[in-house]
């Protein structure tokens, strides 16, 4: 028994080591923003084909018009103001002085109502404009959209590899396209953030808009969000709510961004324990529900079906790691605890940190005999 114990703690101080890299947020010290909405852009409603070379670094848009965006029809967020075009070509230039600081890039579009973008000849997001490579000029979006950013809303985000920046003179191409030849707005507004490594600012601030924490985020963690729909968790009696988890496997990361895919429906939530409830940091009790209210039984993380769990928050472990490697212990010499899932978790859009996704103890098939 002995040896079965050493070996076991053994492995799991190997697993810690593993794991700690992955807990809480990327190498980000600061975000700052690349490319504005109303930076001067080389721009150009074509009335013909381009070449697809008109999203590489060289290509010459000599002839092409050079005004500050956002660009569309005049329905109160256009500087530059278009007639009634079926789509607008963008082209913005700007130059990186080592990319080796920037840990991480985002864009933002604001548009109405597809739109392809290209870095440095490499695509990098679209929405509503089809599987076309390089979507033909007169080709109409797939659907309408409208633009957030006037009525209170936000731009929409992509997540972008860093890799495809390059140290001087980079390339943002971004292609626009209006719903129908009847449509009444335009709109093509775009921004490049990056999160930078280390304290040094060398481009320009973020739009007063900007939240990285709730722009940008991903794990290697599951990510596990919280919507109270503007009701307050009380420690005496449950509340109706969301909750929505997100896990790639195969070592991917989970963004924000991604769907949902291992639970994204109704649950009712308490605050859990005594002393620990005065605690900063919650924990919480949660039943899965269906939508009468009736208690749900679902195989969250593989797990066997239940509707009883707990989000444990390790306030007092800085660790985290204390009842994760007590459990895992546990069941490895054959007796059982409850499984645990590491996790980060959003409440209402605002990051919370590292909880442990507990199965609650009681007596069922898949728990306590």
């Amino acid at each position: 028994m002995e040896k079965l114990i050493f070996i076991t703690v053994m492995k799991w101080f190997f697993h810690l080591a593993i794991l700690l890299p992955f807990l809480g947020f990327s190498q980000i010290n600061h975000w700052e923003t690349l490319v504005y909405d109303n930076d001067s852009w080389n721009y150009i409603s074509p009335t013909s084909s381009l070449s697809n070379s008109w999203v590489s670094k060289n290509y010459n848009d000599s002839n092409w018009k050079v005004s500050n965006g956002g660009f569309g029809f005049g329905d109160g967020d256009d500087s530059t103001l278009l007639s009634n075009v079926t789509s607008i070509f963008l082209r913005g230039k700007f130059i990186i002085n080592n990319n080796s600081n920037i840990a991480s890039l985002i864009l933002h579009v604001d548009y109405d109502d597809g739109f392809v973008a290209y870095l440095n000849g490499i695509e990098i997001g679209r929405k509503n404009m089809g599987d076309d490579k390089f979507p033909e000029y007169n080709k109409f979006a797939t659907a309408e959209h409208e633009a957030n950013l006037k009525d209170g809303g936000l731009p929409e985000p992509f997540i972008i590899k860093t890799g495809l920046l390059q140290n001087d003179t980079n390339i943002l191409c971004v292609q626009v396209h209006n719903y129908s030849n009847i449509s009444t707005d335009l709109s093509a507004r775009v921004w490049l953030s990056a999160g930078i490594n280390n304290s040094f600012h060398k481009y320009s601030p973020t739009p007063n808009w900007f939240e990285a924490e709730n722009q940008y985020f991903n794990s290697k963690l599951p990510l596990i969000f919280l919507k109270t729909n503007g009701q307050t968790i009380k420690n005496d009696d449950r509340i109706k709510c969301n909750m929505a988890i997100i896990e790639n496997n195969n070592g991917n990361l989970n963004s924000k961004f991604d769907s949902t895919n291992i639970y994204n429906g109704n649950i009712s939530i308490e605050i859990r324990g005594h002393s620990s409830s005065n605690f900063p940091k919650k924990q919480f009790s949660i039943e899965t529900q269906d939508e009468l209210g009736e208690n749900l039984n679902i195989g969250l993380f593989g797990w066997p079906k239940e509707n009883d769990w707990i989000l444990h928050a390790p306030y007092s472990d800085k660790t985290l790691l204390r009842n994760v490697l007590a459990y895992k212990m546990s069941d490895e010499m054959g007796h059982y605890a409850p499984r645990t899932k590491l996790c980060e978790v959003f409440i209402n859009n605002k990051y919370e940190g590292v909880y442990v996704f507990t199965e609650k103890i009681k007596r069922d098939s898949g728990r306590v005999d």
